[in-house]
């Protein structure tokens, strides 16, 4: 099994910005998360051994990583249109989420795309 430390350092060498989250919760918890930039050298003191999550950072300052979420039946069956990649999820739903290099954002702004099922 990987240790956050060891996930956290292969996220840093993708060029991916690796926050700490507590274990068992959703989020961070660090003030000023988003500018958190994590170096090789920092890592262990982020992650530290103890019991906890990691998240990702998404956008610009993570190379352009997108996270694609499949949050229905419909979404994850549609899937099959996508390219293959790395995939994530929960124990009920371990491939909703699925991770892509994106080029369409340069901004850098939150870039959202959602879909209203206008049936529901």
């Amino acid at each position: 099994m990987t240790t956050a430390l060891e996930a956290a350092l292969i996220y840093i060498r993708r060029g991916w910005r690796p926050i700490p989250v507590p274990y068992r919760k959703k989020g961070p918890e660090l003030t000023d998360w988003p500018s958190l930039r994590i170096s090789e050298a920092e890592a262990p003191r982020y992650f530290n051994g103890a019991k906890q999550n990691i998240g990702v950072l998404l956008g610009p300052c993570s190379n352009n990583l997108c996270d694609v979420d499949l949050d229905s039946d419909e979404a994850i069956a549609a899937a099959v249109l996508l390219p293959e990649t790395m995939t994530f999820g929960r124990a009920s739903t371990p491939a909703a989420h699925r991770l892509y290099i994106c080029r369409t954002n340069p901004t850098g702004r939150k870039a959202v795309v959602g879909f209203k099922d206008p049936l529901r």
